[in-house]
């Protein structure tokens, strides 16, 4: 051999970093992960903070609200309490659930049966269809919420300036009471803004859901995949 001739290395030949290619991989592996459940819902992250938030300003009307027995908002602050708590719940859960689901679907499904997609990776059967943000009776529900919250905060208003009769909560009206029920009308306020808010992110979500479906049926008779074509972008 020839000193001026290169050797080259046998087909398949990895050296010595081929212990470096496994974590290589995993590290490429959880970073498609991390983006591909980022880009599942694009509200997901959002909705979960607004419903811990919601959830901690319910507590704080609860409490103002019990300082004076429920009467300033006739006791429909404390009623509304009742299935705030239980939607707030479920959708807490289910968004835990669907997340940890299709962390796993992600994880197990093949590369070769994962279609790339501008801007993500999607698995073919993406779960943001079923998702319980997207779905009508999750939209329904939070915008009747909204209406009940947006109620109570009106009859505070009401209540506290109507003086045309006098009513049980005007009796020795000090200070304190003063401040009691500025800050019922506060929490109130702020509560229909987030569960308002929580309903306007999920009516994105429905819509974004029934424009996939619909783009999903019109490329299933010529057999392309829905999510391959540039026109799912809302």
């Amino acid at each position: 051999m020839r000193d001026n001739e290169v050797r080259l290395p046998p087909a398949g030949y990895l050296g010595r970093n081929r212990s470096v290619l496994p974590s290589v991989m995993n590290t490429a592996m959880e970073s498609s992960v991390r983006s591909t459940l980022s880009s599942v819902s694009p509200c997901s992250n959002r909705i979960r903070r607004l419903l811990w938030a919601s959830t901690g300003v319910s507590i704080l009307v609860f409490t103002s609200s019990m300082a004076s027995l429920g009467t300033l908002t006739l006791w429909v602050s404390p009623a509304t309490m009742v299935p705030t708590t239980a939607f707030h719940g479920t959708l807490l859960f289910r968004l835990r659930r669907e997340r940890r689901t299709f962390e796993v679907e992600i994880r197990l499904t093949s590369p070769s049966r994962v279609q790339r997609s501008p801007g993500s990776m999607l698995p073919v059967h993406s779960p943001m269809q079923t998702s319980i943000t997207s779905r009508l009776p999750t939209v329904v529900s939070a915008w009747v919420l909204t209406q009940l919250w947006t109620l109570c905060f009106l009859l505070v208003v009401f209540r506290v300036g109507d003086t045309r009769h006098p009513r049980p909560h005007r009796e020795e009206a000090g200070t304190g009471r003063i401040v009691r029920q500025v800050l019922e009308a506060t929490f109130t306020l702020v509560e229909a803004s987030l569960v308002g808010s929580i309903a306007y992110l999920c009516t994105t979500e429905w819509r974004f859901a029934s424009r996939a479906g619909r783009i999903k049926r019109q490329h299933s008779d010529a057999n392309v995949p829905w999510h391959s074509s540039g026109r799912y972008h809302l």
